[in-house]
């Protein structure tokens, strides 16, 4: 096995994890415990715990922890689209195995 290397690359949210999806199951803890279900946390993570490879020069290119203003909530590739950036899919994952 050769060993690769990946100091060029940024394994990157698409979605800023800590905005949407640690920050609502924390409000939730606070102030409505009863609506902190599992089933809304595993809503988050399949809408929003999906993962991009990029370069460093890319990544800088990136706000750091929102979306745009003028996101819609369901375009996870918004602030990648917003700077340029196009992600392909990786072959070794496919669409089903997102939503299994």
């Amino acid at each position: 096995m050769n060993a690769r290397d990946y100091a060029g690359l940024v394994f990157e949210h698409l979605v800023p994890k800590s905005r949407y999806i640690q920050e609502p199951c924390e409000r939730l803890a606070k102030d409505d415990k009863e609506k902190l279900t599992v089933e809304f946390i595993e809503g988050l993570l399949r809408r929003y715990w999906h993962l991009a490879t990029i370069t460093k020069d890319e990544d800088e290119l990136l706000s750091r922890n929102a979306m745009p203003d003028d996101w819609d909530g369901e375009d996870i590739r918004a602030r990648y689209k917003r700077v340029g950036i196009d992600l392909i899919e990786n072959p070794q994952f496919s669409s089903d195995e997102h939503e299994a």
